[in-house]
């Protein structure tokens, strides 16, 4: 699996595929490591994308079918670069 050849740690693992969009990172690991990114830069992204999906899975979270523009906002606000 992509995840694996980035990362090590059981722990970092489950927490990357917990959540509302854990399920996308196995793909989307897929498909930066394809395309020739770095495994630096591989885990950088995926550990932004951590930080969105412990917001998104937060203690006011909800199932959901989507990610609303406004739930993204609020996470730019609590997260700013």
């Amino acid at each position: 699996m992509a995840l694996e050849q980035v990362f090590e740690c059981p722990r970092t693992l489950r927490r990357l595929r917990s959540g509302p969009v854990g399920k996308l990172l196995e793909g989307f690991c897929s498909w930066l490591l394809e395309h020739g990114f770095t495994r630096g830069i591989i885990r950088k992204h995926l550990s932004n994308i951590s930080r969105l999906n412990e917001h998104l899975a937060g203690p006011r979270s909800r199932t959901r079918q989507a990610i609303r523009s406004r739930e993204i906002e609020v996470f730019f606000k609590a997260y700013p670069l």
